[in-house]
């Protein structure tokens, strides 16, 4: 429990469910206040307090519209098995806060049935899309670099001139080179990783996740091109591609594990 005078944290809000026992009024005081104090200035916490709150105004002047379907369907249930609530039911029910359902207990399983219907509902024309929300939980950053001659090999001027652009965080300058180098050299799977590195470090995450499969083919193996590629498709806004790939990452173990599940409860915290 988060103590007297005692900042809050955005883990500690979400393992607790803080959100909707503040909104049910059931913190203590000093509770509520650190919770304020941490939602002022957190724009992430603030909007996920928002969207409940819209949630649940949503829920309470059309959820017997929205789900008047399941509603019949969820009675009929009851009335079979002489008023008990179904296995279904009991087993298998999204479970919303009572804060949602209290006001309309007819028809608060059906809502938690629904409940992805009624997320569309609430955000069409209120935020940005799942999509993007998902996009903006993290921040790709350049992955560091070993020197060029350290490779040895064929000739390396391009490469080492979009090295030299990489590392000094000129990320567009870094792409056109590396582009060329791999117009040539289309198996250095190395050059490939770092083009999609700098391609996405440019805004450009769709061109990216190109450059980053292409690497990955030659190298299947490697974490380390599996994690880039996911931050890449959700970038590019391609959740369910990411998720796939960061649920391979957290199923391997090793290098990059800890941070794909990490990424992975955040996504399901947008979700």
């Amino acid at each position: 429990m988060t103590g007297r005078g005692e900042a809050m944290d955005c883990d500690t809000i979400r393992e607790r469910g803080i959100a909707d026992e503040y909104l049910a009024g059931r913190l203590p005081p000093e509770e509520a206040e650190a919770y304020e104090e941490h939602y002022f200035g957190c724009d992430r916490c603030l909007e996920e307090l928002q969207f409940r709150k819209a949630l649940a105004a949503e829920l309470r002047e059309h959820g017997e519209e929205l789900f008047a379907g399941e509603i019949v369907q969820e009675r009929a249930a009851e009335a079979r098995s002489g008023g008990v609530a179904s296995d279904r039911a009991r087993r298998g029910w999204f479970s919303l806060p009572d804060w949602l359902t209290s006001p309309r207990p007819a028809w608060g399983l059906a809502a938690a049935a629904a409940v992805a219907l009624l997320v569309v509902v609430v955000l069409n024309g209120r935020g940005p899309d799942q999509a993007e929300r998902l996009r903006d939980l993290w921040t790709p950053v350049a992955y560091p670099y070993v020197a060029a001659e350290l490779r040895g090999g064929a000739d390396l001027t391009a490469f080492e001139q979009g090295m030299e652009h990489y590392q000094a965080g000129r990320y567009g300058e870094a792409a056109a080179l590396l582009a060329r180098h791999v117009e040539t050299e289309s198996e250095d799977h190395e050059a490939l990783f770092y083009l999609g590195v700098s391609r996405l470090l440019s805004e450009e995450p769709e061109t990216a996740v190109g450059d980053l499969e292409r690497a990955r083919r030659l190298v299947p193996s490697s974490k380390l091109y599996l994690w880039h590629l996911a931050q890449a498709e959700l970038e590019a806004e391609r959740p369910d591609d990411a998720e796939r790939h960061l649920r391979e990452l957290t199923v391997s173990g090793g290098a990059f594990a800890e941070e794909a599940a990490r990424l992975l409860a955040e996504m399901e915290g947008v979700r």
